[in-house]
């Protein structure tokens, strides 16, 4: 993208920021009621969602550097779900790279890692959104 880390970081840093681009949960799941805690932003930031589309969940901001981006806990419904993931910020020449990614356990029940096969597909997509949303939200605004 072009633009700046900083105007990046702010929108990634802050949860209550992430309606403006995330995909999820503004495009896919409009009934999702939101609840932040903690401060308003970096590490210990959190926020609780629930809706009847998505079910419920939580995100915890665990690591936070301006000119690196953010780390995060997801938990989904009441922890027996769990993953971490982190949106990395950097300059390749002079575009700033961001890069997307969430990893978790799947422990050894062969449902849960079956399905394991197709989280890319699920959350891939939504993924690929936000990304496209936070870099129309970062960079400047060309006039005609």
């Amino acid at each position: 993208m072009n633009g700046s880390p900083e105007s990046a970081y702010a929108l990634l840093n802050t949860l209550t920021r992430w309606p403006e681009w995330a995909a999820w949960p503004v495009d896919h799941h409009p009934d999702t009621e939101i609840a932040y805690a903690g401060p308003e932003a970096g590490v210990g930031a959190s926020l609780t969602w629930q809706s009847k589309s998505s079910g419920t969940g939580g995100l915890k901001i665990t690591g936070s550097e301006p000119a690196q981006g953010i780390r995060y806990e997801v938990e989904f419904e009441h922890g027996k779900y769990l993953c971490t993931g982190a949106i990395a910020l950097r300059f390749v020449g002079e575009m700033l790279e961001v890069t997307w990614t969430n990893q978790g356990e799947l422990g050894p029940n062969p449902v849960s890692r079956y399905l394991g096969l197709f989280m890319d597909n699920m959350m891939g997509p939504d993924m690929e959104t936000g990304l496209h949303h936070l870099q129309k939200k970062v960079e400047p605004k060309v006039k005609p």
